[in-house]
């Protein structure tokens, strides 16, 4: 029997948090699933850690390539109705997929559906929970992700049928790839969100998109979601056409310090005192 789900976890030099990734994804209270590692061309021991998992898992290795290239190793290899992506430096909550899909049933309208989640450190402690936000509309969501990236990559659930539509991860986007896809989706599914935190996401330092180069693939990804939503059409030539809505907005800040300012408002209304402990970043 097929899986209902395909867990697809990319890692590169993840050692230190790799088996917690596993193990979590292993521990879903929802059974009917694989799991799919991608070892993007480690040099620890991430190979050894892998080969203790034996049959319960399925282990790939390839040429290091970069996440968008592991991901898309890990979904043409999946068998599952829906594919869920993990970050060998985040896990799971238990019931995570088996909420999901409870959420699915009942709104099968979605195509992609994603939960809170909560921020934790190198140590594995939580320091703040992020509400993703609600969008009435899927003209709002559009506008929301044309402003920046707004959903987490690990809280997210996407049936496979929408790859095989939209495509695979941009493999020419060694950053910012989860923003250029969640773009393409949007344009013609429906995204539901499930306000409980079921992911724990974790900023220790050296993550991918702590870099000072990270910026730099705000205008790429924007050009890109332009020309797929028909924005880049000059007026004389569609007096219809819509208008560009990020044609006079300022460059959006990094997702890092959005969601930390929001998970700083978040605590401020709640009283309590909010100590960032990281750099914000971002790993496979």
């Amino acid at each position: 029997m097929e899986p209902r789900v395909s867990v697809i976890i990319p890692t590169y030099n993840h050692e230190t948090y790799l088996a917690q990734a596993v193990d979590s994804a292993l521990g879903q209270t929802f059974q009917s699933r694989e799991v799919i590692v991608v070892d993007d061309g480690s040099t620890d021991r991430t190979p050894a850690i892998l080969a203790g998992y034996g049959t319960a898992i399925r282990a790939v290795r390839k040429p290091n390539g970069g996440t968008s290239s592991a991901l898309n190793a890990g979904i043409r290899l999946a068998g599952g109705e829906w594919v869920a992506w993990l970050s060998a430096d985040d896990f799971w909550e238990p019931q995570k997929l088996e909420r999901q899909l409870e959420f699915a049933v009942a709104n099968p309208h979605c195509a992609v559906i994603y939960t809170d989640w909560h921020m934790i450190d190198g140590a594995g402690t939580i320091t703040a929970t992020i509400r993703h936000p609600h969008f009435a509309t899927q003209e709002a969501l559009i506008a929301q992700l044309f402003q920046g990236c707004c959903i987490n990559g690990s809280t997210t659930l996407v049936r496979r049928v929408c790859f095989d539509h939209a495509g695979l991860f941009d493999e020419q986007l060694p950053q910012a790839h989860d923003w250029d896809m969640w773009l393409r989706l949007a344009r013609d599914y429906r995204f539901g969100h499930l306000a409980e935190p079921l992911i724990r996401y974790r900023w220790h330092g050296a993550n991918m998109s702590a870099g000072s180069d990270a910026p730099m693939y705000t205008e790429p990804v924007l050009a890109k979601a332009r020309a797929y939503y028909g924005l880049d059409v000059p007026a004389s030539a569609d007096p219809g056409a819509p208008a560009n809505p990020v044609a006079a907005a300022p460059p959006p800040p990094t997702r890092h310090k959005r969601w930390l300012e929001q998970a700083k408002e978040q605590q401020q209304r709640s009283r309590a005192v909010w100590r960032p402990s990281q750099k914000p970043g971002r790993g496979r």
